[in-house]
């Protein structure tokens, strides 16, 4: 396969395949994100690439070793994937929901479609039921619109802090107490609930 640095990566991450790839150079050219020229920012993408190129090149004949760390993550890079079913289901499904980046999504797309059709395996491709096309059907893998970002990271796992925290008026727990409350546990947690 071929596909930009930072969706192999993406997908390099995955537990239980190998995967074996060439060097990373510029050689294979790089891959434009359709977002950075949406964002009106390719003229500045393409001069920071030229700069990284030229670097690379100026610094190959001395330390060949660290070359590497001059490639961007658009550059593309050639590599194989060796993965058994349940690991080729897992990662086909989660990698092309439609929130996925563009370069991973293409490549796991590919693979689905080389497992159904080139190598046969039709009952493995049919059993991935919630690989995504463009507009997915399953409503888990749909983004949600418009929803309210979360504003609070505020998790409540103690029953006797979300009855002190969530009691409403005319109740025991008032503003003065959960400022109370709230400094005296801000150093640290306290070790057992009050009665």
């Amino acid at each position: 396969m071929v596909s930009d640095y930072g969706a192999f990566r993406d997908l390099q991450r995955h537990r239980m395949l190998t995967m074996q790839w060439q060097e990373l150079t510029p050689a294979l050219g790089v891959a434009l994100p359709p977002e950075v020229e949406e964002a009106g920012l390719g003229d500045r993408w393409r001069e920071a690439v030229v700069r990284a190129e030229a670097a690379h090149a100026a610094v190959l004949p001395v330390f060949r070793s660290r070359r590497k760390y001059l490639v961007t993550l658009g550059h593309r890079l050639r590599y194989l994937v060796r993965l058994n079913a349940r690991e080729a289901m897992h990662m086909i499904e989660l990698r092309t929901s439609p929130q996925g980046p563009s370069a991973y999504v293409r490549v796991c797309r590919e693979m689905h479609r080389l497992i159904r059709d080139q190598a046969g395996h039709h009952l493995v491709a049919g059993a991935m039921r919630f690989v995504g096309a463009e507009t997915s059907t399953c409503r888990a893998m749909r983004p949600k619109r418009g929803a309210a970002p979360r504003t609070s990271g505020v998790r409540f796992t103690n029953a006797w802090v979300r009855r002190r925290w969530t009691s409403g008026p005319g109740t025991s727990c008032s503003n003065a107490s959960r400022t109370a409350w709230r400094s005296a546990t801000s150093r640290r947690w306290p070790r057992s609930t009050p009665a």
